[in-house]
């Protein structure tokens, strides 16, 4: 090869690198830079000879191009050469760093979350900066001693004191100034102190644990549905069961789905959905589940045959339609939670949810219109033809016209009202409904100035959320439509506070703190064995930012960077099929299935249930359970328990410091007082009963200068070793009184065992009621041996 040749060919190649940058199209014979293809993002750049190609054999134009400046800054920009300005490749998490410092300097409004596993606690921010733009990253990676509320708030401000000392120095201003900024920290059960702030509200004394305390309400989920031998998951886990229930299934007329096959009966406790099926599909295949019940009732298999005829004389029609209202209850909970089961929920629809969600549930029970529609109504349908079956030589019959009588309805509904209705306060909830903006609302604001910017907005923020954009995004373009108006414009379209309280939204909503388990996961998985021990402190810490501060912008290209790496370290992927003709068409609504049942179920509620303030119905249903609760004496015991439940985390958010002094009650001081005295005091008993307990098990050695001995022998009594102790003239077998000791008190030795070192396991201590003890020496033994055997006692 020439000089000329290796010249040209250095000046092809990647600077650092085997590689080069032209690349040959075979089909249309030109040769292009195939890092210029890739990066060009303007028209000039991609009407570019080297992005078209050029002639193969004008190799100079080639070599000229390895110094253009287009060239440059796209092997720049795939990370061959170094930027001009930014910072050094190792240490991408530093420059981060420094980004979210600046970031947080100039944010208006910032919210911390924490979340601590495995003694590890993360902090991550959330900023909303003057533009509008919001900004999310981690802050801080920190080791804790425990879970209290001071190991947390210290950690915090060891993370915010670290982010202002990237310099080498602390910035006390700017430190100053981001706490001001600081508008929420989000705890989300990163202390212990949680669970007491949680607790302070009035509303969580209704909580799951009242359901078990209704034996009515218990009693029939568990026998039906929830229970380990119920007729549900018998049907569930019984192959032979399952297959007799689709046959019944099959032959189903009044079933109001299509289906004749239900692969699906499992109950999931962890899981809402998994708890509501098997319930809503007990009510629409009630026939199925009765003849599989009848039939299961006759089976050969006595543990079988046990659970259906216990089925069979456990049902009623009084617990059938009790399951009825409970499935329309589960299906109006499941579709309230699945509101606030993704990330980007709307928080201007939180309270017009929560609203919602009451007043269908006093429209259900309270007005008791649930007989009307739904699984209830169904469950009617089903009652009214009767079902026969002989058990036990018995003739029964569920259901008939007449069987569902008003006392039965009555019963229902009362059990269902024992619980009492004590929904939450959704007043901080409401502080954003007024940015709603979605189609149907009419929002009436107060007179004063942010309600008059809003009102001056809402036109446009209405227009801008009819072309999708959601709550935020259309109150935001309608105030920068405004502010970048004329002066005129700007006067009459007024947005100061209606920024700032954009500002807030953004920084408030839609918090999520990245999982621990999967942030530690990912940084160890990063790295081999050998490796892992430097994932340590700060180490880890860079790690965990790299990985979790992924935002929509590189999302795109890290996903690319995954398929280059997989498809370098494994094989191609895999060609599709060929393309589906219907892609993309949307599927025609299939009617009469279960879906179907449940979304017109859903409408009819929605249209026929009236909107009613929660204070209202709050009120009137603890006016029409207040007699019942007292009746009730289990759940008067639940309810009084999560009362002093909450009294006592109340006083212990007091001692934590975690009240502000508005939530300071007047006497809270004294009986937080007599509170600590009596921890106390329970603290020191529980200190003198495990002394005790342990004096018991474990024994000290028998002090005999003070007891009564029995000796089994008579020539022992003129050894050396026995003139200090009180003998007793009776010579008796030293077995002969064990019970005596036994009752009497004593301690009984076998000196064979005192002389080897198994003293303490051999010994026996009685403690008898009359203060009287005495001691018992067996087996022979020398006068030596005696005398260092009592050394040992004494």
């Amino acid at each position: 090869m020439s000089g000329r040749a290796s010249l040209l060919q250095a000046k092809l190649m990647i600077p650092g690198t085997d590689m080069t940058f032209v690349e040959y199209n075979a089909d249309q014979e030109l040769c292009y830079c195939w890092g210029c293809a890739r990066c060009a993002q303007t028209p000039k750049e991609e009407a570019s000879n080297m992005v078209r190609g050029c002639d193969p054999a004008r190799v100079d134009n080639l070599a000229r191009h390895a110094s253009a400046k287009q060239h440059q800054a796209a092997l720049q920009q795939l990370g061959f050469l170094p930027q001009d300005d930014a910072p050094p490749l190792e240490a991408p998490e530093v420059a981060t760093l420094h980004i979210d410092c600046s970031t947080l300097a100039s944010a208006e409004s910032i919210m911390l979350q924490v979340d601590i596993r495995d003694m590890k606690l993360c902090v991550r921010f959330q900023a909303c900066t003057e533009d509008l733009k919001v900004h999310r990253g981690v802050l801080g990676f920190e080791s804790v001693c425990s879970n209290s509320h001071e190991e947390v708030m210290r950690s915090i401000q060891k993370a915010l004191t670290r982010l202002c000392s990237l310099e080498g120095t602390l910035d006390a201003e700017g430190l100053e100034a981001l706490r001001d900024r600081v508008d929420v920290l989000n705890g989300d059960e990163a202390s212990d102190m949680q669970l007491a702030l949680t607790e302070l509200q009035q509303s969580t004394l209704c909580t799951p644990n009242l359901v078990p305390t209704m034996v009515t309400v218990h009693d029939v989920y568990q026998n039906a549905i929830a229970g380990k031998h119920s007729i549900t998951s018998t049907i569930q886990h019984s192959g032979v069961v399952a297959h007799k229930f689709q046959q019944h299934c099959q032959a189903m007329e009044s079933a109001p789905s299509t289906a004749r096959r239900l692969k699906n009966l499992s109950l999931a406790k962890h899981r809402f959905d998994r708890v509501e099926k098997p319930l809503s599909r007990f009510c629409l295949y009630l026939d199925a589940f009765l003849l599989t019940a009848i039939s299961v009732s006759a089976s050969p298999t006595s543990q079988l045959r046990g659970r259906g005829q216990g089925f069979l004389e456990w049902v009623t029609e009084e617990k059938i339609l009790l399951l009825g209202l409970l499935a329309d209850l589960s299906d109006e909970c499941l579709m309230f939670t699945r509101v606030y089961d993704h990330e980007r929920y709307e928080a201007s629809l939180m309270h017009s949810s929560c609203q919602a969600f009451v007043s269908k549930l006093r429209w259900l029970y309270v007005k008791e219109h649930a007989w009307e529609l739904g699984y209830t109504a169904h469950v009617l349908e089903q009652l009214k033809p009767p079902c026969g079956f002989t058990l036990n030589g018995r003739a029964r019959t569920i259901g008939g016209r007449s069987r569902v009588t008003p006392a039965i309805k009555a019963r229902c509904m009362q059990a269902l009202e024992t619980l009492e209705a004590v929904f939450p306060s959704f007043e901080l909830l409401a502080c954003f409904h007024i940015l709603n903006v979605a189609p149907n609302v009419d929002v009436r604001l107060e007179e004063d100035e942010l309600a008059e910017e809003i009102r001056a907005h809402e036109a446009i923020a209405r227009h801008e959320a009819s072309q999708g954009r959601s709550t935020f995004d259309a109150w935001k373009q309608a105030v920068l439509r405004t502010s970048a108006c004329q002066r005129a414009v700007r006067e009459h379209f007024p947005c100061d506070n209606l920024w700032k309280l954009l500002t807030r939204y953004d920084a408030m909503v839609h918090g999520v703190v990245l999982p621990l388990p999967a942030l530690s996961s990912c940084s160890v998985g990063c790295v081999t064995t050998a490796d892992r021990a430097c994932l340590t402190g700060e180490n880890l810490f860079y790690a965990v930012k790299v990985l979790a501060d992924v935002t929509k912008a590189n999302q795109k290209d890290i996903c690319e960077l995954e398929q280059m790496c997989w498809a370098l370290i494994s094989d191609a992927p895999r060609k599709s099929s060929t393309s589906r003709i219907d892609k993309g068409v949307p599927r025609k609504r299939q009617c009469g299935t279960e879906v179907d049942f449940k979304k017109k179920r859903r409408m009819a509620l929605t249209d026929a249930a009236e909107m009613v303030p929660i204070a209202t119905t709050r009120e009137e249903v603890t006016r029409l359970t207040e007699e019942l609760i007292q009746a009730d004496e289990p759940v008067l015991q639940e309810l009084g328990f999560q009362h002093a439940k909450q009294s006592r985390n109340q006083i212990v958010a007091f001692l934590d410091g975690a009240l502000t002094e508005a939530d300071i009650p007047q006497g809270l001081e004294d009986v937080a007082q007599a509170f600590l005295e009596h921890r106390d005091h329970l603290k020191h008993q529980r200190t003198l009963s495990a002394r005790a307990y342990s004096r018991v098990m474990r024994p000290d050695a028998p002090r005999l200068a003070s007891r009564i001995i029995f000796l089994q022998k008579d020539d022992w009594a003129n050894k050396v070793w026995a003139r200090k102790l009180q003998l007793c003239a009776r010579l008796e077998d030293a077995t002969a009184i064990l019970w005596t000791v036994a009752l009497q008190g004593g301690v009984v030795v076998d000196c064979v065992y005192m002389q080897s070192q198994r003293a303490a396991k051999e010994q026996r201590t009685h403690t008898a009621v009359p203060l009287r003890h005495a001691a018992v020496f067996s087996s022979t033994m020398t006068g030596q041996q005696a005398t260092q055997l009592l050394q040992r006692l004494y």
